[in-house]
């Protein structure tokens, strides 16, 4: 060959391998460019769901699925391990479809199957009962048709109890409970939760009847609703303790008031129908509003972490119902949810790190039963300064990850100690300006062999909280490299 066509075909191989890295650098750059977050958004089941719990270290959710036109269906458990759900077990078949009530370590606080038309025997309907997540131990706790709470009856209650609302007390082995005469009138009780009864007439005889009801997170104070009919405003909404002493009245009402007490056990939140919120302190002190505009809000479930925020529907933003999250001063109103849908029946995690909730669809859809994850979407750079992200799984190095900080999230606000990063903790960390774009950003270490990745891994994701508790998760391509074998 001559010595000019050799140099031709050398110059040729040149461009041609130029070509081919820029071809895979723009590859690698869309590649990252596009990668997948965590879901945001776990669909737990769809279709007739008409109730919903968190156990109460929010490792389990429990959910009521009834067939159309049918007012009890099945009870399922499933188990939420903060990334995905497992195990769904159906546990009971025939559990009231609006009376999944509350949820302390391994039992659950509800209501069994109760029927429109007048049922020929009594046996437990529209009482109280607890069932193990397991499905064992099914265990009758409220007697109202039998021990003298229902002492008078019309054609509508024969052979029933007269529960309308219940709550585990927690620390104590007590059951906090609505319950009516037999003609619709409803009182406050407590009674022992194994099944033994022991019922305790906890309001005060000028004012016994508790149309509307609430606990505080702990249990310490009972709350209720005195009004002399049902849709009658809140004459005094009264607060005793768990044994019924220490009846005070908060605060008395020209509409009826729905209560919910905040984690703080001492503020009192309230609303009415007119998409008003308001809040009052347990003394009666403080009465103030959070929330008065031209929609439609009401409250949905109080912040277990945060004893000044709150979750609540509202239709603010495109005419649907969405879940916000509010602080008691009507400050931050956050936007949880969003879509063609109407969305309701919010409560947070244990954490607080996501929350459970229905969605409806706007069109003919089944309801889906959600779990959405409160997280701060943040930057992260497997790597800096190495487009590709090679990792060889095989190294008994250190890889870095840098968690940048961007115009809305400022990186060392975050706790280092509750990061991992593909299942791996890090070894170490420190602030630097790693992106050189004039602010500081966290600087973290892991060892490469603890790293939760396979061959096919094409990306990996980091968690962790700030120092105020907030969720952060971040996401990088990654490319894992072989390791050389040697011949």
């Amino acid at each position: 060959m001559k010595e000019k066509e050799l140099k031709k075909m050398k110059i040729a191989s040149a461009i041609l391998a130029v070509l081919l890295f820029f071809s895979l650098f723009f590859a690698l750059a869309t590649d990252q460019a596009t990668a997948t977050t965590p879901e945001i958004d776990i669909i737990v089941d769809e279709g007739n769901i008409t109730d919903h719990l968190w156990s109460s270290d929010g490792t389990k959710i429990a959910y009521i699925k009834c067939p159309e036109g049918q007012f009890w269906g099945d009870l399922w458990i499933a188990e939420w391990d903060g990334k995905e759900i497992k195990n769904k077990q159906l546990i009971y078949t025939e559990a009231d479809y609006n009376h999944l009530e509350d949820w302390q370590g391994d039992w659950i606080l509800f209501m069994i199957r109760g029927e429109d038309s007048t049922p020929d025997e009594y046996y437990g309907r529209n009482e109280l009962w607890k069932i193990r997540d397991d499905g064992s131990d099914l265990t009758q706790i409220t007697f109202t048709y039998t021990n003298g709470i229902k002492y008078t009856e019309n054609g509508y209650y024969y052979y029933r109890g007269s529960v309308g609302w219940g709550r585990f007390i927690p620390g104590t082995e007590l059951v906090y409970f609505s319950a009516h005469n037999g003609n619709g009138w409803y009182r406050p009780y407590t009674c022992n939760n194994d099944g033994t009864d022991q019922w305790n007439y906890v309001s005060a005889s000028d004012h016994p009847y508790s149309f509307t009801i609430g606990m505080s997170p702990t249990g310490n104070k009972l709350v209720w609703g005195n009004a002399w009919y049902w849709n009658a405003p809140t004459e005094a909404l009264m607060v005793c303790n768990p044994d019924g002493t220490e009846r005070e009245m908060i605060k008395s009402f020209d509409k009826r008031t729905f209560p919910l007490v905040l984690a703080d056990g001492n503020t009192v939140v309230y609303s009415w129908y007119d998409g008003d919120i308001h809040a009052i302190d347990m003394d009666g002190s403080n009465d103030r509003m959070i929330l008065n505009d031209e929609y439609f809000n009401h409250w949905e479930n109080y912040h277990p972490v945060d004893g000044q925020s709150l979750l609540m529907t509202s239709d603010r933003v495109d005419g649907n119902k969405h879940i916000f999250k509010i602080n008691i001063d009507g400050t931050e109103i956050i936007q949880l949810t969003d879509g063609l849908c109407n969305d309701d029946r919010a409560s947070y995690s244990q954490n607080a790190h996501e929350i459970l909730y229905r969605r409806m669809p706007l069109e003919s859809e089944p309801y889906q039963l959600v779990i959405k994850r409160i997280v701060k979407l943040i930057e992260i750079d497997i790597k800096p300064c190495s487009l590709p992200n090679p990792i060889n799984l095989k190294s008994k190095g250190k890889i870095t990850v840098a968690i940048l900080t961007t115009d809305d999230f400022d990186a060392s606000t975050v706790d280092p100690v509750t990061i991992e990063f593909a299942g791996a903790s890090p070894l170490k960390w420190h602030l630097s300006d790693v992106d050189l774009d004039g602010d500081i950003d966290l600087v973290l270490h892991f060892k490469t062999q603890e790293l939760e990745l396979t061959n096919d891994s094409i990306e990996a994701t980091l968690t962790g909280e700030t120092f105020d508790s907030k969720q952060i998760i971040g996401t990088d391509s990654v490319r894992i490299v072989p390791l050389k074998i040697c011949k």
